[in-house]
């Protein structure tokens, strides 16, 4: 049994969800429901008044939260307190803070830990945008995204929620299957002339991500491209690849 399900609010949970709320009754989704069931908080509103919940169901949530400690664990991480943890893995034991790399709000988190990944967030985007500015004069087309895991689902994710703003004549392509047939098909479809190859690894030495990199790396050259010159890398500070 996981510490989860031994929470006394897990099972006052399971209790409700047998007797699910139907939404798909007539009169179930009333204009005061929907005008209730709203939280809101620096400038952002959450609707989840068509969510299959109602008051009985949400009293559990916010016991189980409290017995849980959530709200603690969360001010915890954005604080910079160390969370992130696995028993022989030295790398798994640190800070977390995400939180700090968005923290553009009105009241941003005063701890040092915090404050400094903000900065550094700060800078580094800047860094970005000028280094962005040199690349849009390269004339690339395409860019090729190698990685797996959360190294492509991440980005793939932030790409298909923004391809409605994608300029024309510009298209991204990721490679994270081992399997170099995937991968030959997405170097059929673009002139790699014209194409930027971004390899994303945390540690720097996934693999699968390495032995894409190799093979997309033989075919530039084998083409008389200079990988120098198309190739950049995304990874943790102090690995192999950095």
């Amino acid at each position: 049994m996981t510490a989860f399900n031994g929470y006394k609010a897990v099972e006052k949970l399971r209790e409700l969800v047998q007797k699910p709320v139907d939404l798909s009754k007539e009169g179930a989704l009333t204009t005061k429901r929907l005008e209730q069931m709203v939280a809101s908080a620096l400038n952002f509103k959450l609707f989840y008044g068509t969510e299959c919940i109602n008051e009985k169901i949400l009293s559990g949530l916010f016991e189980l939260a409290l017995e849980a400690g959530a709200v603690k664990k969360m001010r915890a991480m954005q604080n910079g307190e160390v969370i992130n943890k696995i028993e022989g893995h030295e790398s798994e034991n640190r800070m977390v803070l995400h939180t700090a790399m968005r923290d553009f709000f009105d009241r941003q988190t005063e701890t040092e830990a915090a404050k400094q990944a903000t900065t550094l967030a700060y800078a580094e985007l800047e860094k970005l945008k000028s280094f962005l500015d040199q690349i849009e004069k390269q004339g690339f087309t395409d860019m090729i995204q190698v990685g797996i895991g959360g190294s492509e689902l991440g980005p793939k994710a932030i790409y298909l929620a923004l391809q409605a703003f994608s300029k024309p004549g510009r298209r991204v392509h990721f490679i994270s299957n081992v399997d170099p047939d995937d991968a030959a098909s997405v170097m059929q479809q673009v002139d790699l002339s014209k194409t930027l190859v971004v390899i994303v690894s945390k540690s720097g030495t996934t693999l699968e991500t390495q032995t894409n990199e190799e093979l997309i790396r033989k075919r530039f050259l084998a083409l008389g491209l200079s990988p120098t010159n198309h190739f950049l890398a995304v990874t943790g500070k102090g690995s192999p690849m950095d």
